[in-house]
Parts: structure tokens; sequence; C-alpha cells
């Protein structure tokens, strides 16, 4: 976030950038709720959203989005006309040309918990889940080859079916991204984080690479997060490969496995994400994502210690269209 808000005050002062979209798709899902057995639905998918981008002065930009779901399945106990809607609002200052200080807030309300605690790489299901996030950093751009950044990021959580409260995290972050040459850059992070009552270190490697037509981003990360009711140790490998099949068009595959402990017992994830979109007009994107995911049946809700071992599955199929206004058209 720093590195785009330091990008966007360079650009000419007192400028309004108003970008309105819609997402339009199909919808088919194999587990809706990861269970056992599961139970399918295939629907309609519409996502409205709003992106404004404000520069009252050369060195200080504001960032504002928001936008919300509809899905409709054919069957009322599980359409929502309200599937999800969120807010953000991001600041970033320009101290000099090498420095930025940025703030952050967002508030999210879903019915698909997994999206909001991605690094967690598991699915509850369909669940009402809200989450609050407050953030400070400043980034530092030391020499052309090394940035340096520094932060501080509280995280709320709260999930349906379990005992409703707020669950904080609090977290400071540190991390060095170094270009090891023009085509490869290796980021360090870590730092402390204080998860029910405990403060625990949290740590990353994530590396970056590109050439003419692909990019390649392997991470690696480690520490305690809150998952909505409980504490979860998480040791997380990601992979992500993404093709230029031609300037208007690209995909990308991600797969990952996820390591969770809760206490001394130990339960995996593997993830299998797919991607494709294709810009048909300026105006106009065609996009198809899938994903798969195998898990314990106990990471998504509180079983028996037999059951908790028994692996689910779940697959998503989406594909549809957004329509978006082009970028660059500005109001002043």
């Amino acid at each position: 976030m720093a590195a785009t808000l330091g990008a966007a005050a360079r650009t000419p002062a007192d400028e309004l950038q108003l970008t309105p979209s819609l997402f339009v798709g199909a919808s088919y899902d194999d587990n809706l709720f990861v269970t056992l057995p599961p139970r399918y639905a295939a629907g309609l998918i519409v996502r409205p959203a709003f992106d404004a981008t404000y520069r009252p002065s050369s060195r200080l930009t504001f960032i504002a989005s928001t936008g919300f779901d509809t899905e409709y399945f054919g069957d009322s106990a599980v359409t929502r006309w309200w599937a999800g809607r969120s807010v953000a609002l991001s600041a970033g200052y320009l101290l000099d040309p090498n420095t930025t200080v940025s703030l952050a807030g967002r508030y999210a309300l879903t019915w698909y918990p997994g999206t909001l605690v991605p690094t967690l790489g598991f699915e509850y299901g369909r669940r009402q889940a809200e989450m609050i996030t407050l953030g400070a950093s400043v980034r530092r751009r030391v020499r052309n080859r090394l940035s340096l950044q520094a932060g501080y990021t509280v995280e709320s959580l709260r999930l349906a079916g379990t005992d409703r409260e707020l669950h904080s995290q609090f977290s400071g972050d540190t991390s060095a991204a170094l270009a090891i040459s023009p085509t490869t850059t290796v980021t360090v992070r870590g730092g402390p984080r204080y998860v029910f009552g405990k403060l625990t270190p949290h740590v990353g490697l994530t590396v970056d690479t590109r050439r003419e037509r692909i990019e390649l981003s392997a991470d690696y990360g480690r520490g305690k997060n809150v998952a909505f009711d409980r504490p979860l140790l998480t040791e997380a490998y990601s992979l992500r490969a993404t093709y230029r099949l031609s300037p208007r068009a690209t995909l990308s595959v991600s797969p990952g496995l996820y390591r969770h402990w809760e206490r001394a017992d130990e339960q995996r994830v593997w993830r299998v994400g797919a991607q494709a979109t294709w810009r048909v007009h300026r105006l106009v994107g065609m996009h198809a994502s899938y994903q798969y995911i195998r898990q314990a049946l106990g990471l998504a809700a509180r079983v028996g210690a037999a059951a908790a071992r028994w692996p689910t599955t779940r697959s998503t199929l989406i594909a549809g269209f957004t329509v978006a206004a082009p970028r660059g058209e500005v109001a002043k």
C-alpha cells in the first residue's frame, strides 16, 4: 500500500479520479457449506464497486473504495442479496522523494469467512463474518535496490455461530525488499504479534521474479493468527505463476500448502487456484477462476476428534465479465 500511495503522490495535484465497475457472472460450488455430505449450488453473482482517488497536493493522496456482492441460487435458503459488502479508506503522504507515510482502514462483512483470512488458507463454509482492519506504516527507499518498511496493524474478526465476540490481533510488521537483479526481488518480513493474551513472533520470506512473459512469486510465512474464535499457529507455503498469453490475456496458477497447529494437533490444507483474464475492450474484461481446497473438517467447525480428522473438499468455479470506466479519466 505504501508503495502504491507513494507513486500516486508523485502525480499532478488537485485531481479526482472516479472508477465505477460492475462484475456479472455465474458460479458453481460443490460444497457450499464445507460439510459432509456436501451441498451443491449454482447461481448468479453481481458485484458493483466504486473506487475514488483524490490528490489535494503533489504529496498527499486519498484512496477510497466500496462495493457489495449479490448472489442468487434459486433457493431462498442460500440466496443472499447482501452476500458481502466492504468499505476501505487509505491516505499516503510523501515526506520526501524516498519516504512515504500511510494510514489505512477497512471494514468488510461477508458470507465467505475464508476470504477475510487468506493467510490461513482454509474455508469455513457459508457463514456470516466481519472484519475491521486499521494500520499505519512508513516506507523508505534506502538505495535504488533496497526498500525498508515498518508498520503496525490491528485486525478484529467475528464469526457467526461462535461466541460472537470481536477477537483482535495486534501486529508489528517490518520488512526489507532487496532487488538482487533487475528481474528478481527478495523480501524478508517479521515482527511481534499479540494474539489471545500472548506475544509471539511472525516471520516470512517472498521471492518475486519475472521474465518476458512469465512472473513467479514464492512465499513462506509462519506465525500465530486469530482464526476468528481461536488462535492457530500457521505455516504457509505458496507459489504463484502468471503467464502473459498476449497484451490482453493472462493465465495464472497458484498452489499452496497450509499447516495449522491447535495445541499439539496438526491439520493440513491443500489449495490450488487458477485464473484467466482477457481484456476484450478498454471497458470490458472477461474473467474465469477455479479454486480447489482439501482440508480437515475440524478446521471449519468444532466436532468430535474422529470427525475432525475426516477430510473434506470444495471446488468453486466463477466466470463472468467486468465493465469498468477506463483508468485515467480524471475530474478536476
